[in-house]
């Protein structure tokens, strides 16, 4: 049997076990003190009666922990107590037929419907030769009760064996669903520790690419301002501006992100997520000469391909803050048939530091052009300094749909 058998069902098989042993054991009392004579006479004393009835009965007790034991038992059982003569029908064949059933519906043995046949065969031969010896003589009334008896517990028969099958399948049915709904269980758990997990990258990130830019920025204006402080003020006071501008800027970032956190219910309060437009102030104030160059017809983009281009081009004027000072850098926006194409090169100045993809930098980067599914390429540019590339794909439905409308383009 699968499983463990629990106390309720324990006690509701003692309870089946113990009525009909109660009601098989007042069925011979009574039938053996008024000599009931449909019945007959017993072939055994009245003591060895109520034995038979005992070890018919009681097995049932445990027909769900043993369900083929108990079968064999009570067939067995059943065989010794008909040619026994004991006087009582009605509690053997239910005990018989639960057995039958119970071996079915419980069993997982190999061998249980070979049990089952042979318990089956052996009690149907039993009825035959039973039929035979009451019977006198042959004649047309033997073969119509004869076939009748022999037809009434074939049913008989059939009915346990079915309906155990029956029950087998069903609690097969149920357990591949229980096991189907903690699986489902554990699938929404692990997807809901995943989405967690991807909310608190995609947040690192976000709070990377800011912090990283605008302290960045900050350190360069700053120390631009204490060095020129004595002999060029106005300088200073130009670039202690841009110092208070991007605190300013990263403080807002900051509280645009942390108010996302608070609110993630009403997202919207959150304001807007940076976009391609916002590129222009993104490299004016980024504290070094660079400019912007934009390639092709301007066009509505997804909003996580403006992000992803913005973060990765604010990313790049950080390291190049970071690693080659004020150097010159070009910003180039390229939108191709079917991708968005960012390309960050400063014309002097070292190697990223972390280039090799241990930077947590480029590895942000890399990560949001992965998540798209589209090239990231950096390295030392072939006229020297450094090159970041990303190309995102966008898909040409666009330029499909509007090929002969006209369009923004920047030169």
């Amino acid at each position: 049997m699968d499983g463990t058998l629990n106390r309720t069902d324990a006690r509701i098989d003692w309870a089946i076990a113990l009525v009909l042993l109660g009601f098989a054991a007042l069925t011979v009392f009574i039938a053996s003190d008024l000599e009931v004579a449909s019945m007959g006479s017993a072939r055994v004393p009245l003591a060895a009666e109520y034995a038979l009835t005992v070890a018919l009965m009681l097995p049932l007790a445990w027909r769900r922990r043993y369900p083929l034991t108990v079968l064999v038992t009570v067939g067995v059982t059943f065989l010794v107590y008909r040619y026994a003569g004991v006087r009582e029908i009605t509690a053997s064949s239910i005990a018989l037929f639960l057995a039958l059933t119970s071996a079915g519906a419980l069993s997982q043995h190999r061998a249980r419907d070979w049990v089952r046949a042979g318990v089956v065969v052996v009690s149907m031969a039993s009825v035959v030769l039973q039929l035979l010896e009451q019977q006198e003589y042959v004649g047309f009334d033997l073969l119509v009760f004869s076939s009748y008896a022999v037809a009434l517990n074939g049913a008989f028969f059939a009915a346990g064996w079915l309906l155990g099958d029956a029950q087998r399948t069903r609690r097969r049915y149920e357990r591949e669903l229980e096991q189907r709904a903690i699986e489902l269980a554990a699938e929404r758990e692990d997807r809901a520790r995943r989405a967690v997990l991807d909310e608190r990258v995609r947040i690192a990130r976000e709070l990377h690419d800011v912090v990283a830019h605008h302290v960045s920025v900050m350190g360069v204006q700053a120390a631009g301002a204490r060095r020129v402080l004595e002999r060029d003020p106005e300088r200073a006071t130009v670039a202690l501006a841009a110092v208070e501008e991007s605190g300013r800027q990263a403080v807002g970032e900051l509280q645009r992100l942390v108010g996302f956190l608070r609110h993630t219910d009403a997202p919207d309060d959150a304001g807007p997520q940076p976009t391609m437009e916002d590129l222009d102030r993104l490299v004016a104030s980024a504290g070094l000469p660079a400019r912007l160059e934009w390639i092709g017809r301007a066009r509505q983009l997804p909003s996580s391909v403006s992000l992803s281009a913005y973060r990765i081009v604010q990313e790049s004027l950080t390291n190049v803050l970071k690693h080659a000072g004020p150097a010159p850098t070009t910003v180039v926006i390229t939108y191709a048939t079917d991708a968005l194409q960012v390309e960050v090169r400063n014309d002097r100045g070292h190697a990223i530091v972390g280039s090799n993809g241990s930077g947590r930098g480029l590895l942000g980067m890399r990560e949001r052009v992965a998540m798209l599914g589209g090239r990231f390429e950096h390295g030392p540019a072939a006229a020297g300094g450094y090159r970041v590339f990303a190309s995102l794909p966008t898909g040409d439905s666009y330029d499909r749909e509007r090929q002969h409308a006209g369009g923004e383009t920047a030169g």
